[in-house]
């Protein structure tokens, strides 16, 4: 599966992780920092053509806030990929880059 695709359906539900709901739910607006997300996407069982997230975790943090981080994990919970064509799983890290301030986090945006 191309990078591209991976990145294409993470952005939909980032949405609401890029839109700033965790920070403002979890930490407050003066909270900023790094996320390293992990997980592997699968295929459905009843439905091949399509994947889902598994062993989803928090890989790396700079944060160490366990509310906040389960929020961003929450995001990840509901996304949905094309399966990967050769039926197989694929491992991902995520980085998920957060901040208070607009330009920050433009300027931190891995992509």
């Amino acid at each position: 599966m191309p990078r591209s695709r991976i990145l294409a359906a993470a952005a939909v539900g980032l949405a609401l992780v890029g839109g700033g709901l965790c920070l403002l739910l979890c930490g407050g607006p003066d909270l900023g920092g790094r996320i390293l997300v992990s997980f592997t996407i699968q295929p459905q069982e009843d439905n091949p053509e399509m994947a889902t997230v598994a062993e989803l975790g928090v890989y790396d943090s700079d944060f160490q806030h366990l509310p906040l981080e389960g929020c961003t994990l929450s995001v990840f919970e509901e996304m949905l990929f094309e399966a990967p064509e050769d039926g197989g799983k694929i491992e991902v890290r995520y980085p998920i880059v957060m901040s208070s301030d607009e330009q920050d986090s433009q300027e931190q945006d891995p992509r």
